[in-house]
């Protein structure tokens, strides 16, 4: 549950790294408050884990992520061809992907996006996959690396 954006980031990472073309022209990140108008970027994030079924011991969910494609090109025909060919790059990875999705991902809405000037900026991706079913309690090690995190936040107040 919940683990879509860091499955889609890999699939990418590991694009990157093996020289893909379009992908290695974007930098890749989980969104942040400097998501960069400026630069081209992939932003990935879960939106939604929503229970399809549901045990005692296990549950099965169909997670969902966007993926943001931010160009910085203004210019309206280069940046939708930009958007049109990485989203469709992405897209092709992901069906790709055996190893890292459980179940085939579905892309239900590839959207683009104006500023307020009416200016092409950015696409968006919609993704969704059913996940393998899981245990629906907590590891001790998933406790611990929390209680870590949160014991760091206090110090810093």
């Amino acid at each position: 549950m919940l683990t879509i954006d860091e499955i889609i980031m890999q699939i990418l990472l590991d694009a990157k790294k093996e020289g893909n073309p379009l992908i290695s022209k974007f930098k890749l990140s989980y969104p942040s408050d400097k998501i960069a108008q400026e630069s081209n970027s992939i932003f990935i994030a879960t939106v939604n884990a929503e229970a399809r079924e549901q045990g005692f011991e296990f549950s099965t969910y169909l997670e969902s992520a966007e993926i943001l494609i931010v160009t910085k090109n203004k210019d309206y025909q280069k940046a939708m061809k930009i958007i049109k060919v990485v989203s469709r790059e992405i897209i092709q990875l992901l069906l790709k992907n055996h190893r890292l999705f459980p179940n085939k991902p579905v892309m239900s809405n590839v959207t683009p996006e104006y500023n307020k000037d009416f200016v092409l900026t950015r696409g968006h991706i919609m993704v969704q996959c059913m996940g393998n079913p899981e245990g629906i309690e907590n590891t001790e090690e998933e406790k611990l690396t929390i209680c870590q995190i949160l014991a760091e936040e206090e110090n810093k107040e």
